[in-house]
């Protein structure tokens, strides 16, 4: 059974929250990527774990949050793991705004794809 279009309207909000999110949060991810590859330091890694990271993030988030658009729940799922495999694998616990704030889309995809899916 599918959800009815009262409880799909219910939760738009959210939806619509998330998809401006991603918007801003792809804009500037990019634009930091793009700036980084473009400056006049070298694309050059310290060691493999740094590689890892970068895969992670930005790769990994920018990836999940483009996949969110088709299918939000890979989407908020490839986002949130990239997020967690970047967390672990620095090390990195502390909240950081810009890096969890540009995940942060993938979250509320994945949270508005559970709960339209959860009434269904």
């Amino acid at each position: 059974m599918n959800a009815t279009a009262s409880d799909k309207n219910k939760y738009r909000w959210l939806l619509w929250l998330a998809r401006i999110w991603n918007v801003l949060a792809l804009a500037f991810l990019l634009f930091m990527l793009i700036g980084h590859l473009a400056g006049d330091e070298d694309m050059t890694f310290a060691n493999q774990t740094e590689w890892l990271m970068f895969l992670f993030f930005p790769i990994g988030v920018l990836l999940g949050l483009a996949l969110c658009w088709w299918k939000s729940w890979l989407g908020g799922l490839v986002t949130i793991g990239s997020l967690l495999a970047f967390r672990l694998i620095g090390n990195e616990v502390d909240f950081n705004f810009w890096i969890d704030g540009s995940a942060a889309p993938g979250f509320l995809f994945l949270l508005h794809w559970t709960l339209v899916k959860k009434r269904s």
